[in-house]
């Protein structure tokens, strides 16, 4: 073969190749070219970004839960597990305390997991304070029926103010057990509206009179009495309480401490035996302790007696205002 036939195949050769390089590179998809082509998902030129919320990523692919961007309807996103220790933030779980969970969602009070980072003493997943965890806090909550009997020597009430009622009769708070401490302290529980019976005034009934006859005269007073009057006098208000009790205990060697109750019945009523009332703030009740025997009603020190408290003989607590 000549040297100018060898020439004209190297050429044809080369061109080929060429063509065959660009048609190969043509046929692949070029992610940023600001052309979806083949798998991708979207493709925005220059504007593909991965640190811009709801952009399509330079990968070409949507934005997600899980890309470490915080896109529209996410509450977070801290990425997806790439290995190592985890340090707050560094990517989502369900399991960790405080982490964005997988569904890029804040953690939560509810999710079963306990959030300290957040402040949350408990979660159980339900927190109806039945089990002594209330709004992930650790505490039983105040409602009416709210047993506690589930305990390891020492309970609370969540704090805060309730007014409730206790139609049954049988306590608010209903406690069993033994051997425990339940402290009161920053709860408030009132009677759900005590009424006032008030007697107004009255104009005095008087004898029917026939058709055309002259009313009977106002009685006269005395020369230096008071003027008389057909009216009755008035008579003060009357409270009535609300049914039933503040707290019923009826357990064994339970110690309440600092439970303020106004508006019921009966404040407490001490069923089981060597129950103790400490530091109690009973106000507005019917009756402020009720124990059975063998209970102390309320115990502590006292500089002296407090007015209108001698429940159970020994009884003494904080006064009322």
């Amino acid at each position: 073969m000549s040297l100018l036939l060898r020439g004209i195949v190297s050429v044809i050769i080369a061109l080929a190749a060429a063509f065959l390089t660009a048609a190969a590179a043509h046929a692949q998809p070029t992610c940023g070219n600001g052309r979806i082509d083949g798998a991708e998902e979207c493709d925005n030129g220059a504007n593909n970004s991965d640190a811009t919320p709801n952009a399509c990523r330079t990968s070409c692919m949507l934005p997600r839960c899980g890309d470490a961007v915080i896109d529209s309807g996410e509450q977070c996103d801290d990425g997806e597990y790439s290995g190592g220790a985890y340090r707050y933030g560094s990517y989502n779980a369900d399991e960790i305390p405080g982490a964005c969970r997988l569904n890029c969602r804040a953690a939560r009070c509810g999710d079963g997991i306990v959030d300290f980072p957040n402040g949350e003493e408990c979660d159980n997943g339900v927190n109806d304070g039945r089990r002594g965890c209330f709004q992930c806090r650790r505490c039983f909550g105040v409602f009416d029926g709210q047993q506690i009997a589930e305990w390891n020597g020492y309970a609370r009430l969540c704090p805060g103010e309730y007014t409730l009622s206790d139609p049954g009769r049988d306590g608010v708070i209903q406690v069993a057990g033994d051997n425990s401490v339940l402290d009161c302290n920053g709860a408030m529980i009132r009677g759900q509206s005590p009424t006032t019976i008030e007697q107004i005034r009255r104009p005095a009934r008087t004898p029917a009179t026939r058709p055309g006859a002259r009313p009977a005269a106002e009685p006269r007073s005395q020369p230096g009495q008071p003027a008389q009057t057909s009216r009755r006098p008035v008579q003060l208000g009357q409270a009535a309480y609300a049914a039933g009790a503040g707290i019923v205990v009826n357990g064994a060697n339970i110690t309440l401490v600092n439970c303020r109750i106004e508006g019921f019945a009966t404040g407490i009523d001490l069923r089981g035996t060597g129950n103790v009332v400490a530091g109690a703030y009973l106000c507005g009740v019917g009756q402020a302790i009720s124990a059975a025997p063998g209970n102390y009603g309320a115990r502590n020190t006292c500089s002296g007696a407090v007015a209108n408290w001698s429940e159970n003989g020994n009884a003494c607590s904080s006064p009322c205002p």
